[in-house]
């Protein structure tokens, strides 16, 4: 009988071990990825991804792979609204147009950086996303990654890697 419980204890341990590794993801930025540079801002995308039909803009860029999508953008913000606002502000955008199941979370990246990770859904396109925002005094960052609800599942691991890449260098803001 003590056999069958040691037995029993190793097969538990075997398992939790392998549950664990299966949460790290392990991708190498720079054999995996590409750096893309943007004025203050910088972060890797999969090599897999091309540029998307958008093209480059100055604010916003998109890459494509599939059915899957990575993107960028920057916007201004010249309201009067508070800086500790601006999260719930975009989550409302984001619910406007049509997001369900949105969870936020505020990781610190290794570069340091304090952001908001927003992931939800768009049920009636079949749709799942990850958002990593930052906001400023006058600008909201997001880099994001969108893909049907298969595909999400199947990579959001490796693209949380790619996501939290992201580098904003100090931005000296107008008073």
């Amino acid at each position: 009988m003590q056999y069958v419980w040691r037995l029993l204890g190793f097969i538990i341990c075997c398992l939790l071990l392998v549950a664990c590794n299966s949460q790290t993801e392990s991708v190498n930025l720079q054999k995996e990825g590409t750096e893309y540079t943007m004025d203050n801002v910088r972060f890797y995308y999969p090599n897999r991804y091309e540029l998307g039909e958008k093209g480059i803009e100055k604010t916003s860029v998109q890459f494509q792979s599939a059915d899957e999508y990575i993107f960028y953008e920057v916007h201004e913000d010249e309201t009067d609204n508070e800086l500790d606002h601006r999260n719930q502000l975009y989550i409302g955008e984001l619910q406007m147009d049509g997001a369900t199941n949105i969870v936020v979370s505020q990781p610190n990246l290794r570069t340091g950086l304090s952001v908001y990770e927003i992931t939800g859904s768009y049920i009636d396109r079949n749709l799942r996303f990850k958002h990593v925002a930052y906001f400023t005094e006058s600008h909201t960052y997001i880099y994001g990654y969108m893909a049907t609800s298969e595909d999400y599942e199947e990579n959001i691991r490796e693209m949380t890697v790619f996501l939290h890449s992201i580098v904003i260098e100090e931005i000296w803001e107008e008073e």
